[in-house]
């Protein structure tokens, strides 16, 4: 299975480990959108979701977002997951997507929005019967940085750990979707992303 994964700062350091962990699962990262700093709202407008998709034709999309979310609530949260569905279903080639929020953060404010990220992608997943990963449940201890938000490369490679086999379960899972939608007039250039390629 080949899969796109799909997140912000934490994918920088996540998506390279994770494509080591999870070829032994016979799953294959072909690459990665991180953005850091930005939301699903950021990624839902952008549309860069659905031209990787059309780029690459990916299996499966796997996503760990929520890491810039404010509190937006639970229907302005699905508004922006239900447009990054519809941006992983841009090629036929798509069949399973996983959803994950962010990890726990130091920061009290912080991990005050990451709780509500995750409550409300939670509730999406469930609505949609998307498999979820609750991402709060491999935060590595006392392996943060200054920032109190971000990790040391130890505390990613724990983290990283904790996710290769729940994003390998969800993946077995998962249902598949229905043929995929396709999305015109998407123009936007995936330079605006970082992209990595692993080479197989």
């Amino acid at each position: 299975m080949r899969i796109l994964l799909v997140g912000d700062s934490h994918m920088q350091a996540l998506g390279p480990r994770l494509g080591e962990l999870l070829d032994p699962y016979g799953i294959e990262s072909i690459g990665g959108l991180a953005q850091p700093g930005k939301s699903t709202r950021w990624y839902s407008e952008q549309q860069l979701v659905a031209e990787a998709v059309r780029a690459h034709r990916p299996d499966a999309v796997v996503f760990v977002l929520g890491g810039n979310d404010q509190c937006w609530g639970a229907a302005r949260q699905a508004e922006y997951w239900s447009e990054l569905l519809a941006q992983a279903r841009a090629a036929s080639s798509v069949a399973k997507v996983v959803v994950a929020g962010p990890p726990m953060a130091l920061d009290g404010e912080v991990d005050r929005r990451h709780a509500c990220s995750t409550a409300a992608t939670r509730a999406f997943a469930q609505a949609r019967g998307l498999p979820f990963i609750d991402t709060r449940e491999v935060t590595p201890e006392g392996k943060y940085r200054a920032d109190r938000v971000h990790f040391t490369a130890d505390g990613y490679d724990e983290m990283a750990l904790g996710l290769a086999p729940r994003i390998a379960r969800a993946l077995e899972g998962a249902q598949s979707l229905l043929p995929g939608i396709v999305l015109g007039g998407l123009s936007l250039v995936l330079a605006l992303g970082i992209f990595w390629a692993v080479a197989r």
